[in-house]
């Protein structure tokens, strides 16, 4: 037997529960419209509790164009549902990439995942990292790992404590897109933490997207061919497609990037 009985039963419960969700999730997305208070709060918590595989229908019900209020509650479980969650060292995400076999995506900016300095960091967490469908696709199908290239010992009590790192006035002008090269670099990594593709700067969300998927599929093919033949079809998926920095050099280890990084800020000093 391929199964044991209780390990059966088990599956078989799995299974009569996930067909039930889209039949719960429609009766309380309905809800979500309701005069009373109480009925829409108690609807958006049980819509939570479902989990991701109450996604695809909130999704679909998105794009219906619902009331702002269903619209603002789908938007907010959406984001609950698939927020992504951010290694903060290459080594434990190569850890967990490895044991889902996911492709790895490398954020490498000034700042940490929730206090970015770099302009162009600020606009890719912002715009692009903080786009509902990259969200969907990174918590799905990557691995995400934020390198701050601030060297620990520029930190004071949680604070940085280098004068020359002081946040700047606010610039109100529109932030274009291939800007913060430099400042902010985007890897996209096989699973044992290899390059496959780079983006420099700031990206908005239709272009991240694109590279995102161009990078998985081009893992994923490369996956299924021999060993001697995968930096081949990598290098020629991106011809024409996207023009590679010189130091990122297919196949190179991601960390040996990392440190490469650190050692130029650490010469450059910001002065």
């Amino acid at each position: 037997m391929f199964l044991s009985l209780s390990l059966a039963v088990g599956l078989a419960t799995a299974l009569a529960a996930a067909e039930a969700v889209p039949h719960t999730a429609a009766a309380l997305i309905r809800q979500l419209d309701d005069p009373s208070f109480t009925v829409r709060q108690e609807a958006d918590g049980k819509l939570r509790a479902l989990g991701a595989a109450a996604v695809p229908l909130l999704r679909q019900e998105l794009r219906s164009r619902p009331s702002l209020e269903v619209a603002r509650r789908l938007e907010s479980i959406l984001l609950d549902q698939v927020c992504l969650r951010w290694h903060e060292s290459l080594e434990s995400g190569v850890a967990e990439a490895r044991r889902t076999g996911k492709p790895i995506l490398v954020v490498s900016t000034f700042g940490k995942v929730d206090d970015v300095y770099a302009r162009g960091g600020q606009e890719l967490q912002a715009r692009t990292l903080g786009d509902l469908d990259v969200t969907i696709e990174l918590s799905r199908h990557f691995v995400v790992v934020w390198q701050d290239l601030l060297p620990a010992s520029w930190y004071g009590s949680g604070e940085l404590i280098r004068p020359s790192l002081e946040r700047q006035p606010a610039d109100t002008r529109p932030y274009r897109e291939g800007r913060g090269q430099g400042t902010v670099r985007s890897f996209f990594a096989t699973s044992d933490g290899r390059l496959v593709h780079t983006l420099e700067g700031f990206w908005g969300p239709e272009r991240f997207l694109r590279e995102a998927r161009l990078a998985r599929n081009l893992i994923g093919r490369a996956a299924a061919a021999p060993e001697e033949d995968q930096l081949d079809i990598v290098r020629r998926g991106l011809e024409g497609v996207s023009e590679q920095p010189e130091y990122a050099v297919t196949g190179t280890p991601v960390d040996q990037i990392q440190h490469q990084l650190l050692r130029e800020v650490n010469r450059r000093q910001f002065t």
